[in-house]
């Protein structure tokens, strides 16, 4: 009778265990990942390119069959570290996907990057997801790390499989620069992570000069843009009277003037207030990047004008800013040392000091917002809602985001209003976008893609002013009245260069319409979410009416 020992009996065991491994990997992987595949394939084969179709396919499943030889590697320094990867970048794609419902592609990493600076805020909010849904990731990838057994292990050779994978995937995205990157994230997100981690975010270095011939004569001595975070135009009360959650601002409607329902410049924080701070408009567009890009900073208009500049920042946003831009900035006053939810509340103190100065100024305001996840806007005590992203019904979501425009937005016009002189001052309040809000289903909160299911309420902004100016303030309650909701973020820049003292005409002419006489008539749409590169050469627009 044939008898097994114990060291072949553990043999069996670990061989077992880790193919187990690979095997809850696979069967657990995102069913995207089958459906990436044939839609590239498919789309290959549809243009007759065939030689492309099977090139890809060798490729997207030499990354599949890496999962099951790395584990088996019997080199410990070739096993380890792309176990590592494949981990970590396998438990970011599920973490992600349980988050917005959506896969890890370049564009949601790009925004990812970029938005950084929050997800550091929110950290704990991040920690807790992955270890409440990620954790048996971790524990898949100790179990592949571990030594195979002699007789199952596979020699040095055998990892040229899993490192070509790599080195081809690698070399495909960046070269058709995104345009091919349906693999698996287990190799794909490592290079399309470095490729955005590399492309210099404050790459827009406008350096025109301003060229303006009339003479400068400013309505306003201290001229407020208040870019909010997040914050969709159509969940306010003001706007919207069933919601309940603007109650100061729903009192004192005498001391601003409302334009209702906006529609911002992109669905994204970065490409929307590039915009606003660029003054591009919508025909820009279709004009070649060089030209859009020579366009003078709202700084240089606001400077040129008499204008010291001066940007309060909650978001840390100017670390995004090229070398050049920064220097435009007078007096640069952040405000992001304190826990999220005070930021704004400390943005309004710091705000009204300001227009109590004698020096005429242009003051960028950078508001923390409503950004997701939403509880870190507002107080711990203000909500109990413990459920984990993955259990909030529609209706649990709306309750956090209303807490967080009370709290936020409402909290912020209460510490402000009726603390400034209004006959001398002219403020604007709007946001970068809107917010999704699980329409459509997805959790995914905004920044979706011309590839993905794009919702209007990402798009949907407030668009607020207040001012006593004799001169500035009649002509825009009037202005309102005939735009409610039907005024758009591409207004601001012109808008605010009227406020500077710039000629009428002028403004019209080389900035586009003002909030003054914009068209209550035209369709209003806003760029959808892609990085920098495509979207100015490729933009995509999705209408917001």
């Amino acid at each position: 009778m044939k008898t097994y020992s114990s060291a072949s009996f553990g043999t069996f065991a670990l061989t077992g265990i880790k193919l187990l491994a690979v095997v809850v990997l696979l069967m657990s992987a995102p069913s995207a990942w089958a459906y990436m595949f044939f839609m590239r394939f498919n789309s290959f084969v549809t243009k007759g390119l065939v030689i492309y179709a099977m090139g890809y396919a060798v490729i997207f499943w030499a990354s599949i069959l890496a999962l099951v030889i790395v584990p088996f590697l019997r080199n410990a320094y070739v096993r380890v570290p792309l176990v590592t990867l494949i981990i970590m970048s396998y438990a970011a794609d599920r973490m992600y996907f349980d988050l917005t419902d959506f896969h890890l592609n370049l564009d949601s990493l790009w925004v990812v990057w970029f938005e950084r600076g929050i997800g550091l805020t929110a950290l704990p909010f991040y920690a807790s997801q992955f270890f409440r849904s990620c954790w048996w990731v971790v524990g898949a990838g100790i179990l592949m790390a571990f030594p195979p057994a002699r007789n199952c292990s596979l020699r040095l050779r055998w990892s040229g499989i899993p490192l070509s994978a790599l080195t081809l995937v690698s070399s495909v995205i960046p070269y058709t620069k995104g345009a091919t990157q349906e693999f698996p994230p287990t190799f794909a997100l490592p290079v399309m992570f470095e490729m955005v981690a590399t492309t210099p975010m404050g790459s827009i270095e406008p350096g025109a000069v301003v060229e303006y011939g009339y003479t400068i004569r400013p309505f306003a001595k201290h001229i407020v843009v208040i870019v909010d975070e997040s914050v969709r135009g159509d969940m306010l009360e003001i706007n919207e009277p069933k919601l309940r959650n603007t109650p100061f601002l729903a009192q004192h409607k005498d001391r601003i003037i409302n334009f209702g329902v906006a529609v911002a410049p992109s669905n994204c924080s970065f490409i929307s207030r590039t915009i606003l701070r660029l003054g591009l408009q919508p025909e820009d567009f279709g004009n070649s990047r060089l030209s859009r890009l020579k366009r003078p900073l709202i700084w240089k208009y606001a400077r040129e004008a008499g204008f010291r500049t001066i940007m309060i920042d909650a978001l840390d946003e100017r670390k995004y800013f090229s070398p050049l831009e920064s220097t435009f900035i007078d007096m640069y006053l952040p405000e992001t040392t304190y826990p999220a939810y005070m930021r704004d509340g400390l943005v309004a103190e710091r705000l009204v000091q300001l227009l109590k100065e004698d020096s005429p100024s242009f003051i960028y305001v950078n508001k923390f917002g409503t950004h997701f996840p939403y509880q870190f806007s507002y107080p711990p005590d203000l909500d109990d809602l413990l459920l984990p992203p993955e259990n909030w019904t529609h209706e649990e979501l709306l309750h956090m985001y209303n807490n967080a425009i009370l709290w936020s937005v409402d909290g912020f016009f209460k510490k402000l209003l009726d603390r400034f002189q209004y006959d001398n001052v002219l403020l604007v309040y709007t946001s970068d976008h809107g917010q999704r809000l699980m329409d459509g289903k997805e959790r995914k909160s905004h920044c979706t893609t011309p590839s993905e299911h794009t919702q209007a309420g990402e798009g949907l902004v407030p668009l607020i002013v207040s001012t006593g100016i004799p001169e500035l303030e009649g002509r825009l309650r009037e202005s309102a009245a005939r735009l409610y909701n039907r005024g758009s973020g591409f207004d601001i820049f012109s808008t605010l260069l009227l406020a500077m003292g710039y000629n009428e005409q002028w403004v019209r002419t080389s900035s586009g319409p003002t909030l003054l006489d914009a068209s209550a008539n035209r369709k209003r749409y806003f760029l959808r979410s892609s990085p920098l590169a495509e979207l100015i050469d490729k933009p995509s627009w999705f209408p917001a009416d």
